[in-house]
């Protein structure tokens, strides 16, 4: 009978273990397959967070690009821009007293003002004539500044070029960057 009760004990251990066993696999089996999906997700994830990131880095480097490239555009425009002034101061002194006698033309000079470039001050002499008084600027490259009483007229160089900068920015980076457009 102890026998019989051993045997019978060693057989239900023997189920048991082998059912255990089972469970274990399954369970085993389960935890892998989970592990799988989770890493499967895992993965998926990392490449779509790793995709948007090269995409962000990507397009930062557009950007950055652009910016230069505009930067180096500017840079051309504002080149041409000076060029344009240096060519006006270079002018003859008579083609500037003629442009700016006819720009002082409409005005009454008679106890005014009139500011001009250091050293220019000879070529302004006509206006002296008018009743205006010449008062030497080292400030002003080149052009004049009138004024009289409550008004105050500027054509220097800096006044005019500021007055048409954008209209000529526009301009020229049409001229000059018309092909990237195209």
């Amino acid at each position: 009978m102890k026998k019989a009760v051993l045997d019978k004990a060693r057989s239900e251990a023997a189920e048991i273990l082998s059912r255990t066993r089972k469970e274990a696999d399954d369970l085993m089996a389960s935890a892998a397959k989970q592990a799988r999906k989770n890493a499967s997700a895992i993965l998926e994830k990392a490449r779509t967070e790793s995709g948007e990131e090269s995409e962000r880095e990507i397009a930062a480097f557009e950007r950055s690009m652009r910016l230069k490239a505009l930067e180096e555009k500017n840079t051309l425009i504002d080149e041409v821009i000076e060029r344009a002034g240096a060519n006006f101061k270079a002018l003859p002194s008579t083609k500037l007293m003629e442009f700016y006698s006819a720009e002082l033309q409409p005005f009454d000079l008679s106890a005014s003002t009139l500011r001009v470039p250091k050293g220019t001050g000879g070529l302004f002499a006509p206006m002296v004539a008018k009743g205006a008084r010449i008062d030497e600027d080292a400030a002003l490259e080149a052009g004049f500044v009138l004024v009289k009483e409550h008004f105050r007229l500027d054509r220097s160089l800096k006044a005019r070029l500021d007055e048409v900068r954008s209209e000529i920015k526009s301009q020229i980076a049409r001229i000059l960057f018309q092909e990237e457009a195209s």
